[in-house]
């Protein structure tokens, strides 16, 4: 359950018996033929046994070590074609076997295996007031959180960054008056207020649901976090989210170790046309919070590239950096522009880029390594030319058709 009155509870959150549980993080492919360095098989005109007469020993010793020359030689050029079409299969073929494998992993694994051995998840009471829950968010390092009623005794819904700027966007007027909503409401009060923008119920997936189930549960509902929530004991274990499952695919995949690269990672972005590279929304460093705010709002993005007066990439603003507001208490004037406010970032490093002629592993791999939300797509010049992010790579890696899409996730 979660916390009662108007505290924020946080429970353990993990597997049920996880300290007995076997968790597999390390697979190694089948082992079938030549073309994985196994053995190959008998040949079975030399190793099935012969009644020859002796007059016809030499003879037949003489035309079964011709055939057997001759299925050497067939076999060397079989598994030598076979290898070079592995690695090198034409694009249409690579892209459709790269993604089927993709789609088997994720089909032959549950949301139990992604889950921590040892971790915690924090849950809101809906009594709990909007500025504590806020910043408990931003003490956790969390950006959403699973909401339980006391009343209904059942989880009703989840409370997110998006939900703040919300909340900001509805209250403020300006500099002059005061956000006091966030000071005195409940977040049931706001809930109440937003119930015709609110889900009717809670999307939620089971324990043993596959992780195909997930993604497509992510991608279909364009949704960016999943409460796996257990059926028999109504236990929230775990939030299943677009960068917790690109981290469990890197780690786990031997495609991503092997020193044979897969093709289809080896496809670049342009190739694929992966991620947004049109109607892109942006904002210069002299825009102000609200006007961040609004545009987050109005065309359903989760960050703005900031561009200077000559258009080129010199940092992004993401909705994350609108929860520092919370912590700062500094949500009472939102006409600050942004530049301001990003004074008071911590812990950032410079704008994460990629190029149109990078491949999808490096592109995965960045994001894994410098644990980012997305990519922006500049030139040799660092003009904007798109974005990428994880919503778009899970489309890559698991839809039949290629795309591109026209609003970031």
């Amino acid at each position: 359950g979660g916390g009662g009155g108007g505290s924020g509870g946080s429970g353990d959150g993990g597997r049920d018996g996880a300290a007995a549980a076997h968790r597999p993080y390390a697979f190694a492919p089948r082992r079938r033929g030549p073309l994985f360095g196994g053995s190959p098989p008998p040949d079975t005109a030399m190793d099935a046994p012969h009644s020859y007469t002796p007059l016809r020993v030499e003879q037949q010793q003489a035309s079964a070590a011709e055939l057997s020359a001759d299925r050497q030689h067939r076999r060397h050029v079989r598994s030598a074609s076979d290898v070079e079409a592995a690695l090198n299969p034409p694009p249409k073929d690579a892209l459709a076997a790269g993604r089927a494998t993709f789609v088997s992993f994720l089909k032959r694994h549950t949301c139990y295996d992604m889950m921590p051995l040892s971790g915690k998840i924090v849950i809101f009471d809906t009594e709990l007031l909007v500025k504590k829950a806020f910043f408990a968010l931003v003490q956790h390092g969390i950006r959403a959180a699973p909401l339980w009623d006391s009343y209904q005794q059942q989880y009703v819904g989840m409370i997110t960054i998006s939900d703040f700027i919300w909340m900001l966007r509805h209250q403020y007027k300006s500099a002059l008056m005061p956000v006091e909503a966030l000071e005195d409401h409940k977040i049931q009060e706001w809930r109440d207020i937003a119930s015709e923008k609110l889900p009717s119920t809670l999307l939620s997936i089971e324990p043993l649901a596959t992780l195909y189930d997930a993604v497509r549960m992510l991608l279909d509902q364009k949704i960016h976090r999943l409460p796996v929530i257990s059926a028999s004991s109504g236990n929230a274990l775990n939030i299943v989210t677009h960068k917790r499952l690109l981290m469990f695919l890197f780690l786990n995949m031997p495609c991503f170790k092997a020193e044979a690269r897969m093709p289809f990672l080896q496809m670049t972005v342009e190739e694929l046309q992966l991620g947004t590279r049109s109607n892109i929304a942006t904002i210069s460093p002299e825009t102000s919070l609200i006007t961040a705010f609004n545009i987050f709002t109005e065309r359903r993005v989760s960050a703005l590239p900031i561009l200077d007066k000559h258009n080129v990439v010199v940092d992004i603003y993401a909705k994350y950096d609108a929860i520092m507001l919370a912590r700062d208490r500094t949500y009472h004037n939102l006409d600050v522009a942004v530049q301001e406010a990003l004074r008071h970032r911590q812990d950032f490093d410079v704008v994460q880029t990629c190029r149109l002629t990078d491949s999808l592993q490096e592109i995965i791999e960045r994001i894994v390594s410098k644990s980012v939300h997305r990519l922006v797509i500049v030139d040799e010049q660092n003009f904007l030319l798109g974005i990428v992010s994880l919503s778009d790579i899970l489309h890559c890696l698991i839809r039949e058709e290629s795309f591109c899409r026209t609003s970031t996730a």
